[in-house]
């Protein structure tokens, strides 16, 4: 029984932290995340294609979170849909960013980076993206 009330307990947490209404004051993003050793997507313009580093793709799709709206992750995680169907995880994105308080919002998103694939599920670590 303890484990019922405790799962049930866990549960509302989790989407409890997937609940946040989004703003009309919100405005597009644009930003380039810092080198890998950083953990968060900061500060300047993005990458256009025709500045493609080798081995980088440029992604263009929906914006959503990657528990609660594309079912892909186990968290609550920032992540991208495109148009063909495929979720990418964006990597390296933490609580205090702007893709992390906006994924709810559903708006277009074009990232630019590396993909990977780890756990089953597609990543993108990011150079640069753009909110629209």
């Amino acid at each position: 029984m303890q484990r019922l009330v405790l799962m049930t307990g866990l549960c509302l947490v989790l989407a409890m932290g997937c609940s946040r209404k989004p703003s009309p004051d919100d405005e597009p993003v644009t930003q380039t995340p810092p080198p890998a050793a950083a953990t968060d997507a900061a500060t300047t313009a993005p990458n256009t294609a025709a500045t493609l580093a080798p081995g980088e793709v440029q992604l263009a799709g929906t914006l959503g979170c990657g528990h609660c709206n594309f079912h892909t992750t186990s968290e609550c995680a920032a992540a991208m849909k495109t148009a063909s169907g495929d979720v990418y995880v964006l990597d390296g994105v933490t609580e205090k960013s702007p893709l992390f308080e906006n994924r709810l919002k559903g708006g277009a998103i074009t990232v630019i980076g590396n993909v990977l694939e780890a756990d089953g599920a597609k990543h993108v670590a990011m150079t640069s993206f753009e909110m629209k």
